[in-house]
């Protein structure tokens, strides 16, 4: 096994844990090893398998074994080790995921004063009239099982046929190690990989409430407003930030230790009623069994299992756990003045290799190194940065800020954002960085393709005026970049200050958070003044101006070089 093929996952690992065993012999072994040890801020070993046992005296987070083997293989010696094997990350079936939350997850977060709150679905077996509900759920379960078009005869069941096509359009990604959906409609959307919530008022420095687990926590055949989480953060208000990270119930655990909490938030689990371990966690427990027996014609209102429910479920349980939360924080009285950051894994993360992502940027990383070496730039040796820019149209504003950032770094990428969902086309807007750059020698200007601020990475961003201040981690947009950063030399992302727009405010929080963990400083500069206006230069004053016929305000706003441009093309009139 070559170093080249190591999947995503590996990276996704490595992330999420600080110490970490490989086990068993081989290439794959080797391979694995050696990747590992070459991040110089993990503890790795390697161990070799006896008699079906191995002694591990060392302290590890993960023991990962890389063999095939009739009967479980046993670790032994210091504590509990959790253990998986290297085919179950391959095949997003990662072993025993919620022992790993309740030995290690569940005790840090309570540790850090993060709020624990598992709820267990319910026990039907009492529900009256019992034939009803049982022989429905029997007939969904039979409909799911032979029938291909069973998606269909689910959302049927809820009356929501218009968002069958959506529905069916979503795509599972499962590289990272964990299920992520893409898609976005009318009625269901993505960002990162999870439901998005909607959320209009919501404080700044609001606490967050995490979804986890199985279906319930992101209900994938209900419309973004009728979501556990969309109805919970009706509930919050402006007190917490809901975050939907639900997925299949594949390696929730991975799902979990991606995330970095802050004393006070509320993480949610989703489990089934059976769960043993969710009493003797230490997390508060809620039960769902009353607040489902108190909806008549419950089997009018779930489909094959409890958790594939209807808006009327969501917004009981919702409010069941909303009840929860309020009244535990209200006799806690938590008091968080500091933010106090935790997270797993280590502060430091390591940026995904060019070959575990798709070839296709690989392709596009290569074509820019050599159009960058032409142009004399050091990626090994020198100090580069670079700035993603829509430019709808060219301003004063942007040619400052770029102007600016050239001055503090050897040389500067511009890409601009490729996707043509603007009010000027992106031909118009990459000719206009271009001849508005060419006077600044260490600038290369490039297409942003489809792998910087695109449908496929941020989709939220052209839409971002109905979206207001929703929040996002950006985590697809930035760990590309993190990868392509590597390869080019980037190790400085600037950007402008952006005090209007909440959806890029939220965009630029999210680089400030993640890209200092890959190395990668943020820098964000103050917007270039107007005394025109009397306010910041913004590419939205140009836009209103032309719509309304001010060409000659519209032109103290912007570059003799693009005013030339949306001249020639008769786009200022």
């Amino acid at each position: 096994m070559a170093l080249s093929t190591i999947p995503l996952v590996i990276n996704t690992i490595e992330n999420c844990y600080k110490k970490i065993c490989v086990i068993g012999t081989g290439d794959t072994s080797k391979a694995l090893f050696e990747y590992f040890k070459s991040n110089t801020h993990l503890d790795v070993i390697w161990k070799q398998l006896d008699d079906g046992q191995v002694l591990l005296d060392e302290d590890v987070d993960i023991a990962i074994f890389t063999f095939p083997f009739k009967e479980p293989a046993q670790v032994v010696g210091k504590g509990n080790v959790y253990s998986v094997h290297y085919q179950s990350l391959l095949r997003n079936d990662i072993e025993n995921p919620f022992w790993d939350i309740y030995e290690n997850i569940i005790p840090q977060l309570l540790e850090n004063d993060v709020n624990v709150l598992i709820v267990t679905s319910p026990r039907l077996q009492g529900y009256q009239p019992k034939i009803p509900l049982f022989f429905s759920m029997l007939l969904f379960r039979f409909i799911n099982r032979f029938s291909k078009k069973h998606d269909y005869y689910l959302l049927k069941h809820f009356d929501e046929l218009e968002i069958y096509d959506e529905f069916m359009n979503t795509k599972a990604d499962k590289s990272k190690g964990y299920v992520r959906v893409f898609g976005n409609g009318k009625k269901i959307n993505y960002d990162d990989g999870f439901r998005r919530i909607p959320a209009e008022k919501v404080q700044i420095h609001a606490r967050k409430i995490f979804l986890f687990g199985f279906c319930m926590s992101a209900n994938p055949m209900l419309p973004d407003d009728s979501t556990i989480g969309a109805c919970l953060q009706k509930s919050a208000t402006g007190q917490y930030r809901v975050l939907s990270r639900g997925n299949d119930g594949a390696s929730i655990n991975l799902v979990m230790r991606e995330e970095s909490y802050n004393k006070g938030d509320v993480v949610v689990i989703f489990s089934g009623y059976r769960d043993t371990h969710a009493h003797l966690s230490g997390a508060d427990v809620v039960d769902l069994t009353d607040c489902y027996c108190s909806i008549k014609k419950l089997w009018t209102h779930i489909a094959d299992s409890s958790f594939h429910c209807d808006a009327s479920i969501t917004s009981k349980v919702a409010q069941k756990i909303w009840s929860h939360i309020d009244r535990s924080k209200k006799e806690k009285r938590q008091s968080f003045a500091g933010k106090d950051e935790m997270m797993f894994g280590n502060f430091n993360r390591k940026a995904p290799m060019l070959s575990m992502v798709d070839p296709k940027v690989s392709d596009f990383v290569n074509a820019m190194k050599q159009e960058a070496n032409e142009l004399g730039f050091d990626c090994i040796h020198g100090r580069g940065g670079c700035i993603v820019m829509n430019c709808n149209p060219f301003t004063l504003g942007h040619q400052w800020l770029i102007e600016t950032a050239s001055k503090q770094v050897d040389f500067l990428y511009i890409f601009v954002v490729q996707e043509d969902k603007s009010y000027f086309k992106f031909e118009d807007r990459l000719e206009m960085v271009k001849m508005g750059t060419i006077h600044i020698p260490n600038v290369a200007v490039f297409s942003s393709g489809s792998f910087m601020i695109s449908s496929a990475t941020l989709p939220g961003y052209f839409d971002k005026k109905h979206l207001g201040n929703i929040a996002i981690s950006a985590s697809i947009d930035l760990e590309l970049f993190v990868t392509m950063a590597q390869e080019l030399g980037i190790s400085t992302r600037f950007v402008g200050e952006e005090p209007n727009d909440g959806y890029t405010n939220s965009y630029n929080l999210a680089m400030k958070r993640l890209l200092p963990r890959y190395g990668i400083d943020f820098v964000e500069i103050p917007r270039k003044r107007s005394e025109y206006i009397n306010n910041v230069i913004s590419a939205t004053y140009v836009r209103n101006y032309i719509e309304e016929g001010k060409v000659k305000e519209a032109k103290h706003l912007l570059p003799e070089t693009t005013i030339q441009i949306l001249e020639k093309r008769n786009l200022l009139k």
